[in-house]
């Protein structure tokens, strides 16, 4: 059964725009991961449509009941802390709320970055390959101030931020 939901879960969320990835995480649950283009805005109400048809068309094939979390799109090193916050909010519904779609929205201060947040790596990886290493330092300080309230509350910003400045030295 997992490798029929996992298997038509590609073939119905995947677009020629939107390549997608089902991963089973547990045997209860299915990661599916669509690839964004990160220059088009987001609609979010075609995919609750096709969230929603999934879940029906499972049911008509496979008899079976789910339950759908669709979440924001968020970079790729976020996936892990989003997806237990979803799986919590699907669970947190109780079982009498299957063939039901939720969406999850994190708000400021939650543990997904706020949009704008995010380090400007291109313009510090520019500082780096000119060479401007007292100028790369006034942002970096800058941007940590910018961010003082939201770090000294949530540590995965900064361990985010940590992780963004490491690739950056290493390219």
């Amino acid at each position: 059964m997992e490798y029929a939901l996992r298997d038509n879960a590609e073939r119905f969320f995947h677009t020629a725009n939107h390549p997608c990835q089902a991963v089973s995480l547990s045997q209860d649950c299915l990661l599916i991961t669509v690839v964004l283009d990160q220059n088009v805005e987001w609609e979010p109400e075609p995919w609750s449509e096709l969230c929603i048809a999934y879940m029906e068309e499972c049911h008509q094939l496979f008899y079976c009941e789910l339950r759908c979390g669709m979440g924001i799109p968020i970079p790729s090193s976020d996936i892990g802390h989003y997806m237990k916050r979803l799986k919590e909010l699907v669970d947190s519904e109780g079982l009498d709320n299957r063939n039901r779609m939720f969406e999850l929205r994190l708000e400021p201060g939650c543990s997904t970055p706020v949009e704008g947040m995010r380090p400007p790596v291109a313009f510090w990886s520019d500082l780096l390959r000119l060479g401007l290493i007292q100028a790369l330092a006034l942002d970096t300080k800058a941007y940590l101030e910018s961010l003082h309230g939201a770090l000294s509350s949530d540590t995965s910003i900064l361990e985010r931020y940590y992780a963004d400045f490491l690739q950056l030295i290493v390219v």
